[in-house]
Formats: structure tokens, sequence, C-alpha cells
């Protein structure tokens, strides 16, 4: 038998983001990978099968419905395949996503197509994991000082000492001490950069140009890199509440587009 075309998709490769699967026709298909492939971090079932419930029923509700093809769940709990006509941008994708997931985490009462008679598995569903990224994400917990509103705050040597954490990582401070840059030994890459700016713990890290203008949309914590390569580089407000999960990825991402080639996926 042939291998169908999503087995012959590299899922070493692939890091948590969206991606253009295929086009048949006027048919695209798109992958929304919500975990690292084989990283060891799922998709809980029922948080799955309620983010598939609210995601389906959003966007069948919003000013592109005629362009919605499918939404369903991939059975490796890594994300989401998404069909549209190709009639609406890949632009209002993007921005419709990122309604759609604000509309996920703030959503309360009774979940859409739950009860007996609209579900083959009505009660294998889980409201407030759906809430918090599918189970699959939690918030920082690696943060030291709490801000006055009483979420944990991560210390720049905190987001330094994290660096370390990836293989033959070391910090330098060329720039003077406000600027940590984290490195790899023997090519003296940059990976990372942290400093503050306008009272804020930021990060400037590397990313491939549409993986980088994909993150700046989802994210409002993302924007082009300061005093860097604007399509290459972006700088992270550490503290403006994205997942732990999330900026592990983003430096994961940095670091591999950095390392040596033996190096590469060693974590």
């Amino acid at each position: 038998m042939n291998r169908i075309a999503s087995f012959c998709v590299d899922h070493t490769k692939l890091e948590k983001g969206l991606y253009v699967s295929r086009i048949d026709g006027d048919v695209v298909t798109y992958d929304l990978r919500m975990c690292t492939p084989n990283a060891g971090i799922y998709l809980e079932n029922g948080a799955l099968h309620t983010i598939e419930h609210l995601f389906a029923t959003y966007v069948r509700n919003s000013r592109w419905t005629d362009g919605i093809v499918y939404v369903g769940p991939m059975g490796c709990r890594t994300g989401f395949y998404f069909l549209t006509r190709d009639s609406i941008p890949k632009e209002e994708v993007i921005s419709l996503l990122r309604e759609t997931f604000r509309f996920i985490a703030g959503f309360e009462g009774e979940i859409p197509g739950a009860a007996e008679a609209e579900c083959g598995n009505f009660r294998d569903h889980d409201l407030a994991g759906a809430g918090c990224g599918g189970g699959a994400t939690r918030r920082c917990s690696t943060a030291g000082r709490p801000a006055a509103d009483g979420v944990p705050r991560m210390t720049g040597r905190e987001l330094t000492g994290l660096c370390l954490t990836w293989p033959d990582a070391y910090e330098d401070y060329p720039f003077g001490d406000e600027w940590a840059v984290l490195r790899h030994r023997g090519t003296h890459k940059i990976f990372a950069m942290v400093f503050e700016r306008e009272g804020k713990l930021l990060m400037n890290l590397k990313c491939e140009p549409m993986q980088a203008e994909f993150w700046r949309k989802v994210h409002p914590q993302v924007t082009p890199g300061y005093h860097m390569n604007k399509t290459h580089w972006n700088t992270v407000d550490v503290n403006g509440g994205l997942e732990e999960e999330t900026l592990r990825g983003m430096i994961d991402h940095s670091w591999e587009l950095t390392a040596p080639r033996e190096r590469r996926k060693s974590r």
C-alpha cells in the first residue's frame, strides 16, 4: 500500500505553529500544531474534544463561514487540521484562529453540541482543560518575584539560567552587564539575548521568517527584533503572559536554528 501524504512529512523537523500542509483545488489544509511532535507533551483527550466543539462552532459562525470546510483533531493529539477555501486570505486565517482561541480561552457555560443526542462521546469533555491550552501548557513555573497583580514574574537571572540548560550554552556580556548574550560553545553563535527595557524583561530570539510572523500575529508579547534583523529575529516580552511551554518552544527554535548541524535535535 502507498504511504499517504501526511505520513511523508518529517515530524522530527516540526515545531509548534501553523503550516500549510497541502492544497487540493480550492481547498487549503492548515496544520495547527499546538504541541511539538514526540516531545512528550500532548493534548488531553477531554480537552481536545472540547476544543474541537468550540473551534468548529466559532469558525462556522464567523464572517468566513462559507469558506470553512473542516475542523478536526490530529490523532497524535498534537493539534488540529483546519481546511478552508482559498477565498480566505492566509492573513485572515491567522486572524480568525487568533479570535477563535481567545473565544475558547474565555468560554463559559454549556459546551455546544455536547448533549447525548448530539455527540458520540458526550461525557468525555474538559472545558477547563480546553481553556488553558488543552492540558498541554502551564503558566511559567520558573518565575521568581511577584508583581503587584500577584502573578509570578521571571527575573533576568532566572531567564538566563533557563537558557543555560540548553546543550553547550554559555553566557557572555559583550555589550555590558545590562545585556546577557547566550551563545553556542565552539561556534560562539548567538541564540538568545536577555535585557530590560522600559521596565520589561525582554528576550531576542532567532526565528524562521514565516514562523516569526505567525508568532507576532498570535502572541501580542512577540514583536519584531529590537536592534536586530526584523525578518529573522523576534523580541519577546517574557513576563507579558506567555505560557512557559510556548516560551521554551521559542528558545528551542532559536537554539536549533543556530546550533551546529551535529548538535541539532539533541535535546
